[in-house]
């Protein structure tokens, strides 16, 4: 990643930040009931305080709060995303698939790129490394031609389902209160310009 130019690595971003989010929200406890969870955050979002000027902010956060969770998702449109979410868990993947698949959405980009070659190459390594693992750890004794290939379709399934998802409205729907009227783009533009924190090799040791 870091040997790409910072206009691709910002576009692989953004391009798969959505998917990686469901992702790990599926395999959190957070995902079982979502609507319960998001309800829950709402209600504490919205605790009141001592001064009125504090009580009315809160009041204007719960409002904004319920709106985007009634409105930036319609009902069947909230109940399809929480039946990817269970779908999702239904593949029961490992710690190996997981790390896997990750690592393909974060590389697997349709917009335009500086280095699509490159990109497209390490998509493709990621993908035969996938089905290497598969026919090394997912053999069945009596089936083993045929457990190896479903197994490796169902990642393949699993990875679609996972694409599908860029459109939602993630940012909004859970992290509208943080993020405000900024542009997801300038936060992830920041991070990536911005110099990793320097640490100390020792820590300092205080003075007796």
């Amino acid at each position: 990643m870091n040997n790409l130019s910072k206009t691709d690595q910002l576009t692989l971003l953004r391009h798969s930040w959505t998917p990686i989010f469901v992702f790990a929200l599926a395999h959190s406890n957070f995902s079982l009931n979502l609507a319960t969870h998001l309800n829950q955050t709402s209600s504490e979002s919205s605790s009141s305080s001592s001064s009125a000027n504090s009580k009315s902010e809160d009041s204007r956060l719960r409002e904004v709060k319920s709106e985007v969770v009634e409105n930036v998702l319609d009902e069947s449109s909230f109940c399809g995303f929480q039946n990817t979410l269970n779908k999702i868990r239904d593949y029961h993947l490992d710690p190996v698939e997981i790390q896997s698949l990750r690592a393909v959405l974060l590389f697997s980009c349709e917009e335009e790129l500086e280095e699509k070659i490159k990109i497209d190459e390490i998509v493709e390594k990621l993908t035969s490394a996938i089905d290497e693992y598969c026919k090394m750890n997912k053999r069945n004794e009596i089936w083993e031609v045929e457990c190896i290939f479903q197994r490796y379709d169902q990642l393949g399934e699993c990875l679609q389902l996972l694409k599908s998802t860029r459109t939602l409205p993630i940012s909004r729907l859970f992290f509208s209160r943080l993020l405000g009227t900024t542009p997801l783009e300038s936060i992830l533009s920041d991070l990536l310009n911005s110099p990793p924190p320097t640490l100390p090799l020792f820590p300092s040791f205080p003075l007796k």
